[in-house]
């Protein structure tokens, strides 16, 4: 799930976090210092892997 305020900045959340009581006001720009420190940076692993859209299309033509 992705808290977004009106600056259009971005908090991931983990499923467990997701839950009655949640406050956008507790995922804010003053807030994330925090909490990357405390769960680490949720979408790190995204930036980490490229993908190479060639090799997914080749994968494709050939898994007949």
């Amino acid at each position: 799930m992705i808290i977004t305020s009106i600056f259009q900045k971005r908090s991931y959340l983990i499923w467990n976090e997701v839950k009655t009581g949640l406050d956008k006001h507790d995922f804010t720009i003053f807030t994330m210092a925090d909490r990357i420190a405390k769960v680490g940076d949720l979408f790190a692993p995204v930036l980490e892997r490229a993908v190479v859209i060639e090799e997914v299309l080749e994968k494709l033509d050939n898994s007949d």
